[in-house]
């Protein structure tokens, strides 16, 4: 037969009298919750933040805004090339395309020919000494590299004009528009019968 059961005396002290911490309670949050709770940090409300979001918009204006102020004036050039491409033959829009090569060929050129004199130098002695030539070739080097960025600015320089000549070939291609100086429509010439390489077609 079991006897008394006897209570059993736990010591109380101060670390069982505090407050249990909630499980998965992160460092950062118990910082907010002290701050709060003693008054020094203030969190403005959803709508302060959206209020200063609109206002710093309406003074700087958003992103997409920026971009395009900033090609703006790049499209205005285009349209205006544009216009002056309605009235030129097929063959006269076909050699606005030699002229944009022939600008950029002609920016490129003086550096082309110092290139090709040292290339020439190079392959006409064949005994040159290797630091001689090690030197050609870094004197090749910095002249492409300058010539690339000499490439660069006339592309940009041709760019609403180039943008022109496309648009505008593309939109005789869609509409099959006659030749304004020759009276031919644009696009491809019609080809051979069928029944010419397939005899049986033609029967």
């Amino acid at each position: 037969m079991l006897g008394p059961v006897r209570a059993r005396a736990v010591p109380v002290t101060f670390a069982t009298l505090q407050e249990p911490e909630p499980p998965h309670t992160s460092t950062a949050s118990r910082s907010i919750t002290d701050h709060r709770a003693k008054g020094s940090l203030i969190i403005p409300p959803p709508t302060m933040i959206g209020i200063l979001t609109k206002a710093l918009k309406n003074v700087f204006g958003d992103k997409a805004t920026r971009d395009l102020k900033e090609v703006m004036p790049l499209v205005e050039r285009c349209k205006a090339e544009f216009a002056k491409l309605d009235g030129l033959s097929h063959n006269e829009l076909r050699d606005r395309t030699q002229q944009l090569k022939a600008r950029i060929a002609e920016a490129t050129r003086e550096d082309d020919a110092k290139v090709e004199a040292l290339r020439a130098e190079i392959d006409a002695d064949p005994q040159m000494d290797i630091h001689e030539r090690e030197r050609r070739y870094e004197d090749i080097d910095k002249i492409q590299k300058n010539g690339l960025g000499k490439i660069e600015e006339v592309l940009l320089e041709i760019l609403p004009e180039a943008f022109a000549v496309v648009k505008e070939t593309a939109r005789r291609f869609k509409e099959n528009t006659e030749d304004p100086g020759e009276g031919h429509p644009v696009g491809p010439r019609p080809g051979p019968s069928p029944s010419r390489f397939h005899p049986d077609r033609g029967r």
